[in-house]
């Protein structure tokens, strides 16, 4: 059985051909500064993970010069979701060249304390209408403040697969972890809304224990299903304090509740359907 991991970051420590962007900040330390294909594969290989979706990594923003190499080099195994700038006037321009080059999938980064109407605001009405009339895929990084206005824009464009990442980031919740989980969940009631069941070591952050991660991953099945929900690794941070194969045993092993099929739907299939679709 393989397997399709959803969510996970490559990088260069060759600065001077794939130049930081000057607004980032240096990643924390003990964070990974190293993080090339070939490190990802020897993760995930051994765990039956064959496929892996590729997520822009922040510190070059907008150049995808490093993510778009790794996939033409790794056609079969790796699909990226990109980067645009959404206040570029060229952005209609630029994903077209995008979905030339076989990509179908972009990101988008939210914060805490959400400005209100972010999304009409800072410009991505039109990148979300782009990407419906060519039925691309929005990925979110969203956090809990930011779901009301993810959902409405999203049943403005309901024919759009918009996926959140790294469960939405829940976990960052101390003093309100069950509401932004109910929040969470009725995302699910937009049928084009996706969630990566990934950076489960987040869960660890917030003194979860695996008990309560499971019953969080039981609730999110029940509101949206096996069909929406797809598995993710968050390499390489997910390696920094546990081992790759010990977020996917979660689902493979932890979630009880999930029969064989269900399983498969969440590692696999629900990936390939949208990020490997032909």
């Amino acid at each position: 059985m393989q397997y399709i991991d959803s969510h996970a970051f490559v990088w260069s420590n060759d600065n001077l051909s794939y130049p930081i962007t000057k607004d980032f900040t240096d990643l924390p330390a003990g964070k990974i500064e190293f993080s090339p294909p070939e490190l990802l594969l020897r993760n995930g290989r051994p765990s039956s993970v064959d496929k892996f979706v590729l997520i822009q990594a922040p510190q070059y923003h907008s150049d995808n010069t490093y993510i778009i190499e790794q996939v033409t080099r790794f056609p079969e195994i790796f699909k990226a979701v990109v980067y645009v700038d959404p206040s570029s006037p060229k952005i209609q321009e630029e994903m077209t060249n995008f979905s030339r080059l076989g990509i179908n999938a972009f990101r988008i980064i939210t914060s805490t304390n959400l400005k209100p109407q972010f999304y009409k605001d800072y410009g991505y009405d039109l990148m979300f209408s782009e990407a419906e009339k060519n039925n691309h895929i929005i990925s979110v990084l969203a956090y809990p403040d930011g779901f009301i206005q993810l959902k409405n824009i999203s049943e403005v464009y309901p024919n759009l697969p918009v996926v959140i990442e790294n469960i939405g980031n829940i976990f960052e919740e101390k003093n309100n972890f069950q509401k932004s989980l109910y929040d969470l969940c009725e995302l699910s009631s937009s049928g084009n809304v996706f969630l990566k069941l990934s950076g489960f070591h987040g869960y660890s952050n917030n003194k979860l224990g695996l008990d309560e991660l499971i019953l969080t991953i039981e609730k999110l099945y029940s509101a949206f299903s096996p069909n929406r929900l797809m598995w993710g690794s968050d390499y390489p941070f997910q390696v920094l304090h546990e081992t790759y194969e010990d977020s996917l045993s979660i689902i493979k092993n932890d979630c009880t509740f999930l029969s064989a099929e269900q399983k498969q739907q969440i590692l696999s299939i629900t990936a390939r359907d949208l990020f490997f679709p032909y």
